[in-house]
């Protein structure tokens, strides 16, 4: 159970970072990988998906890293949001092709997320 809610600690920490990140300063975080934000819609949309959704996503997994019944559908939880990231990118660097190595780090990242809470539901005890 230590690795298990370890795993969702790390995870919520990821999201929350990000989603805060994503929140304060989505015009430069789109540039870094080639996005224009070039009305206020965008940015206002931007923030909300990478920034609310991330930073939601974290509080939800760092409040279930704290309850013992929550544990296992947290994981699920990271294991399907880090695999959803990681298998568009993949897909998308796979069909369109030239992305920069920022986009390869946030795969490698996205796929040891959801590595480890595969191998974290595996060490849970059954029930």
């Amino acid at each position: 159970m230590k690795f298990a809610r370890f795993s969702l600690a790390a995870a919520a920490l990821l999201f929350g970072v990000t989603g805060i990140a994503f929140w304060l300063s989505p015009r430069s975080l789109a540039a870094a990988v080639g996005i224009e934000l070039p009305a206020s819609a965008a940015v206002i949309d931007f923030r909300a998906t990478y920034g609310g959704f991330n930073l939601g996503v974290g509080i939800a997994l760092a409040l279930a890293a704290r309850s013992r019944d929550a544990v296992r559908p947290a994981l699920v939880l990271q294991l399907l949001s880090f695999a959803g990231y990681g298998l568009a990118r993949a897909y998308g660097i796979a069909v369109d092709g030239d992305a920069p190595s920022l986009l390869y780090w946030l795969l490698a990242i996205e796929s040891a997320g959801a590595g480890i809470a595969i191998l974290a539901l595996r060490r849970l005890p059954a029930g």
